[in-house]
């Protein structure tokens, strides 16, 4: 009787640490700024770049460029408008990040609702699935398999989000919690 009621609750127990719970606090941050690497991949190609991710409320800008700066994109704006300026200087302006990620690069990926997956928590306005280690949203499975302590928030390292045959692996080598958000780069 006693290994029964251990057992329940050992499960108990594992079901209040999943990423969902590991990760809740960060739905209240609003600026933040990592710097790492992202890679995509699916069954044709493979592409990587080094990332600079800075989110001010519902303003953004994303930049990423390949080995020694080539193919450099920088990615601007809000919930209302966004501006895609390529390396070359030539911009494009869409309603959305994924609009323009799609027209220009040929990318199907969901930034507006990334920006809260790389914190570890669901866009709040879409159903979720919990899984072992982290959940799915819109199609999108997403994983957490490595995390770090930064000023008593818990947040991903490493972010994986599966989508049909596409990967995109995010390494968020630094988080800056207090980026300076009154300053355009």
């Amino acid at each position: 009787m006693l290994l029964i009621l251990l057992a329940g609750c050992s499960q108990l127990e594992q079901q209040a640490t999943t990423s969902i719970d590991i990760f809740s606090a960060n739905r209240h941050l609003e600026q933040w700024q990592i710097n790492g690497r992202v890679g995509i991949q699916n069954r044709d190609n493979a592409n990587s770049a080094y990332l600079q991710w800075r989110q001010c409320g519902d303003k953004f800008d994303i930049r990423m460029n390949g080995p020694l700066g080539q193919g450099a994109v920088k990615l601007v704006g809000d919930n209302k408008q966004t501006t895609l300026i390529q390396s070359d200087g030539s911009e494009s302006k869409a309603d959305s990040p994924e609009q323009l990620m799609q027209q220009e690069l040929g990318w199907q990926l969901p930034v507006s609702q990334m920006q809260y997956w790389v914190r570890g928590v669901p866009e709040p306005n879409s159903d979720l699935t919990l899984t072992e280690t982290g959940f799915i949203q819109n199609d999108w499975q997403l994983d957490f398999p490595q995390q770090a302590t930064i000023n008593t928030f818990a947040l991903p390292t490493k972010t994986i989000a599966r989508y049909y045959d596409l990967k995109v692996t995010l390494l968020s080598r630094q988080w800056n919690l207090q980026p300076n958000c009154g300053v355009t780069q």
